[in-house]
């Protein structure tokens, strides 16, 4: 029994190991993450900027009319809105 409680000790994780590990590697995890960091700016500016416009026009009861609907129509054949 005693032996089974002192292998079950050994096998404990120590935190303090870890610590110390990232504190040994600190340069390289810090040189990997400025490089992703990097990466993804550079990345981003030489991309192309893409925007998106959705829109939904609903047809419904109009008391007071803005616009002619044929003027309407025109517009958006024409493409004035960028659909």
């Amino acid at each position: 029994m005693a032996q089974e409680e002192k292998q079950q000790f050994e096998e404990e994780i120590n935190l303090m190991d870890y610590v110390k590990v990232m504190l040994q590697r600190k340069r390289l995890i810090l040189g990997l993450f400025f490089g992703a960091a990097i990466a993804a700016g550079v990345l981003s500016f030489l991309l192309p900027k893409v925007y998106k416009i959705d829109t939904a026009l609903e047809i419904g009861v109009v008391e007071k009319v803005v616009e002619d609907p044929i003027q309407l129509v025109g517009k958006i054949e024409g493409d004035v809105y960028g659909i």
